[in-house]
């Protein structure tokens, strides 16, 4: 089975980013060096949004998160989201 294209969910995402050399930025690498990462602006906007929380702004300040986001929007496709009615 090949895989071409792949949307990774926020969560590992964030995982990704939170702690490196974990498997979420072991499968986030792959996909970069083996597949095309798909993403919309809805994503990047939501995880903008959750890296910001206190939660997670201890961890990754603003000029890393910025340039995480920046990075992961140029690295992956993206797509604009329709309603289907």
């Amino acid at each position: 089975m090949r895989i071409d294209r792949v949307v990774l969910d926020t969560n590992v995402l964030i995982s990704a980013i939170h702690l490196p050399y974990g498997k979420p930025f072991a499968c986030l690498n792959w996909v970069l060096d083996n597949a095309t990462l798909i993403a919309s602006r809805e994503l990047l906007d939501e995880l903008e949004s959750r890296l910001a929380r206190p939660k997670f702004a201890k961890y990754v300040d603003e000029p890393r998160r910025r340039a995480v986001i920046a990075d992961l929007g140029l690295s992956a496709v993206q797509v604009e989201l329709t309603l289907n009615p």
